[in-house]
């Protein structure tokens, strides 16, 4: 899921400010990491996860009259930009759909929640806390690995030396079991 935007088009902002909300940035008054927004009258800082890093957007009314990086530390610009493409900067979307999800998942495994259990209360109230994200199988019905979109059969090597370590392992295997 992801939103673009693009400079001299009409944004809703308010909708803007709610999806950079579900998709895990917070306000601050300045940005200076990834997953920051602010606002200041008619213009939004973002901090994405994605490759502008940090964005400007200056509006003029609804429109995006300005589209820029900016550098975070010093908030100077870097680059003009056509259009972005703003992404989750975490895996846990908080949206009606997912806090049910979470909601009867969570109750399913430890029995009904409560006030008292502040991460239920936290989510349910759409709010997201830090760590949530180990609880990410209780947001979503099925999740997905890369190796959902290989064909089957594929071998990937992450390590260099892979050859050598399955040897060696084999070798341990082979000694445990022939004494």
């Amino acid at each position: 899921s992801y939103y673009k935007v693009t400079l001299g088009k009409q944004i809703d902002e308010k909708y803007l400010k709610d999806l950079l909300v579900q998709f895990g940035y917070v306000k601050t008054s300045m940005i200076s990491e990834p997953g920051d927004y602010s606002v200041r009258g008619g213009i939004i800082d973002i901090f994405t996860s994605g490759n502008n890093g940090a964005v400007r957007l200056d509006l003029f009314g609804d429109v995006v009259d300005r589209l820029r990086t900016i550098d975070p530390r010093t908030q100077l610009t870097k680059s003009d930009l056509g259009n972005f493409e703003l992404l989750p900067i975490s895996e846990v979307i908080i949206n009606k759909t997912t806090v049910t999800n979470f909601r009867k998942n969570y109750r399913k495994l430890f029995g009904i929640g409560g006030s008292s259990d502040t991460l239920y209360s936290a989510v349910s109230n759409g709010v997201k806390v830090q760590g949530v994200e180990q609880w990410l199988p209780l947001f979503y019905d099925k999740l997905e690995t890369f190796f959902d979109y290989l064909p089957s059969g594929t071998l990937i090597a992450f390590d260099c030396l892979i050859s050598e370590s399955l040897s060696e392992r084999r070798n341990l295997i082979e000694d445990y079991y022939s004494s």
